[in-house]
């Protein structure tokens, strides 16, 4: 049987594991924190774990809750033991639990994420605390309220809060730009985002007077401009709704052949980007005019060209191109078997790499090396590189 290889897993349980459930597994790549028993903890250097968290040793019995769940005074009333409670994400303890129902139905408590409390019942969960590897947040409003995905902060989303929340994002949050500041401060108790947070830069002050937690990047719009949250293709036609427009964007923005020197000058005066632009020849001084070229690789072409982003090409691909052209890869480009050095050399003009090219062979792996005007990027031979994982995420796995 082959072995497997797993990416992430938030809590791995290995107190009911054997030298048997373990073999079949590869490698690990990354693991929040390992559950163990005295017995077993053999096991944990068995395995080839890339990185480690923490590890616990577990002399007693654990309910384990993954993800998101909310426990009210109903969930209390069935429990008719005492819980040891392993908390892996989040937990929310409804306004209707008293501190006994803590201090009666709880024995221990292992977090490894947050739970948020009423702040009577606070005091309560801190003395069944064992280990801590997140921590308990009171709450005074609303229960907290968690969005998994992208979430847009308007002023009606704001006014459907009937007195206050704390808000936790995974993934992205935007601020509208028309957002009122003081309703915002107003409704949002705190803050807390696990991914990206975008807003103008006149939010700044009233954001961090909230003193938010932000896990991952702050994504700053200067006032004035314009956010593209996409890439962004302009021809002669439709560069027309700009006009003397700022950009703002992390996307890769691509003028086609027909845009004129006139129509750019028109419709843009600046633009911020962190990822590149692609434009004909004629127009490459008016772009770096208007961008830092510190910040944006400018990338040209003459003839025909083509982005990449993810995709496989064919001989047969290459050869419906009459004439040359440049290849613009900013994501991942696989060349099929049929591809040889001469078909990519005779049909391509130029490479500019800011992703990765797999190539069939070595022969064509030196073609491309040769063909390569901005090299960003990697270039591989299939079967060169360590395959990823087959299991990407769990939040427990047990062996």
């Amino acid at each position: 049987m082959a072995k497997q290889r797993i990416g992430n897993v938030g809590v791995l349980n290995l107190t009911k594991a054997t030298e048997q459930s373990v073999a079949n597994i590869e490698k690990i790549e990354n693991v929040g924190c390992v559950l163990y028993k005295p017995e077993t903890a053999h096991l944990i250097t068995s395995l080839n774990i890339g990185n480690i968290g923490k590890t616990l040793e577990m002399t007693r019995d654990f309910t384990v809750i993954n993800g998101q769940i909310t426990l009210d005074q109903a969930f209390f009333s069935t429990v008719e033991k005492p819980l040891s409670l392993l908390v892996n994400g989040q937990v929310v303890i409804g306004k209707d639990v008293a501190a006994d129902d803590i201090r009666e139905k709880v024995e221990s408590i292992v977090i490894n994420g947050a739970i948020y409390a009423p702040r009577e019942v606070a005091g309560a969960l801190n003395e069944r605390v064992k280990d801590l590897m997140g921590g308990i947040k009171t709450y005074e409003g609303e229960l907290p309220r968690t969005v998994n995905g992208s979430q847009e902060l308007t002023n009606r989303y704001l006014q459907s809060i009937g007195s206050s929340l704390q808000l936790v994002v995974n993934g992205v949050l935007t601020l509208a730009e028309d957002l009122d500041m003081s309703l915002f401060q107003e409704k949002i108790e705190d803050l807390e985002v696990n991914g990206v947070i975008r807003l103008y830069e006149t939010q700044e002050p009233a954001l961090f007077n909230k003193a938010p937690v932000i896990n991952g990047v702050t994504d700053v719009i200067p006032d004035g401009y314009e956010h593209v949250g996409k890439a962004l293709t302009l021809t002669e036609r439709s560069i027309r709704r700009f006009k003397g427009s700022r950009l703002y964007t992390n996307k890769p923005v691509v003028l086609e052949p027909d845009v004129t020197r006139e129509a750019l000058e028109k419709a843009i005066v600046h633009i911020r980007s962190s990822s590149v632009i692609v434009c004909h020849e004629d127009l490459e001084d008016l772009l770096f005019e208007r961008c830092d070229p510190l910040e944006t690789e400018v990338l040209t072409y003459s003839g025909r060209y083509a982005l990449i982003t993810d995709e496989t090409w064919s001989r047969e691909d290459l050869e419906a191109f009459d004439d040359k052209l440049t290849l613009i890869v900013t994501g991942t480009l696989r060349l099929g078997e049929n591809v040889d050095a001469a078909a990519l050399r005779s049909k391509v003009d130029a490479i500019d790499l800011l992703g990765s090219i797999t190539s069939p062979n070595a022969e064509v792996k030196g073609a491309v090396m040769t063909l390569l005007r901005t090299k960003d990027g990697e270039v591989n031979t299939a079967g060169d590189k360590t395959e990823g994982p087959a299991i990407s995420n769990f939040g427990e796995l047990s062996l």
